[in-house]
């Protein structure tokens, strides 16, 4: 037995006490070795254990806090006033007579949300000036650049013909929100009405381009990205200005 345990002590604990002095020859011959090794085998598996364990419950802690930040992080947040400074063509070129969409009065009143609303949903204001918030729906239209939610809502002043039509998007994170934002902006070829910085508590989080519509000049697109989302607003020119400059996020 004393042999095994020698033999065991000579191959296996030697590096570490073999610094002991005579510790190291009273361990040998009364045949304790044996019993250091397997302590020591035995603290370094527990060890290894629990730094896998550490290590397993940080990397849960980071995919949960990623997570959350795409739904919670306020950098879609409220748009500061006058976001656009900075751009020499910073406001939208807004013909006089598009105060309607500007104008208190409306006779419709905004659609409830579903039960199961996510956070986005929950932040598309009931009202833009004179327009009211309509159904929102589950699209598909952005698919390709892998949004985590997309959703087209009809914002509506009561009159059909001037119903504006909200695409929104959100993604993990703001670069791919910035793909999708290019995406847009690079097949907005008719006539620019403005483009600027989107602003968020003086930070800027993206920018904005508004253009008219080149298959039908009575209409205009603003295409914007608020951080991690991104929004294209399409309806009549003499409203979508005043809509964009409305909207909150």
């Amino acid at each position: 037995m004393r042999k095994s345990c020698s033999k065991l002590y000579s191959k296996s604990c030697g590096k570490i006490i073999v610094k002991r002095g005579k510790l190291r020859k009273f361990l040998a011959e009364s045949g304790r070795a044996s019993c250091v090794c397997e302590t020591i085998k035995a603290m370094s598996k527990n060890g290894s254990h629990k730094a896998r364990n550490v290590i397993s419950f940080m990397a849960v802690l980071i995919i949960i806090a990623a997570v959350v930040s795409a739904f919670v992080w306020p950098g879609w947040a409220v748009k500061s006033s006058g976001s656009s400074a900075g751009s020499s063509n910073a406001s939208p070129a807004v013909p006089s007579q598009s105060s309607s969409a500007s104008s208190s009065g409306s006779s419709v009143s905004a659609s409830p949300l579903p039960s199961d609303a996510s956070t986005l949903m929950k932040v598309m204001p009931e009202k833009v000036g004179s327009y009211v918030r309509g159904e929102i729906v589950t699209v598909k239209d952005w698919d390709e650049t892998l949004p985590i939610e997309q959703y087209k809502i009809t914002y509506s002043s009561g009159l059909i013909d001037k119903d504006i039509a909200v695409n929104v998007g959100q993604w993990a994170d703001a670069s791919y929100a910035m793909k999708q934002y290019s995406a847009l902006t690079g097949n907005m070829r008719g006539k620019e009405l403005g483009r600027g910085n989107v602003k968020v508590n003086g930070e800027n989080k993206g920018t904005y381009l508004m253009t008219v519509d080149q298959a039908d000049e009575s209409k205009a697109i603003v295409v914007w990205q608020n951080d991690t989302v991104v929004f294209r607003a399409y309806g009549l020119k003499e409203v979508v200005g005043d809509f964009y400059m409305n909207f909150p996020l």
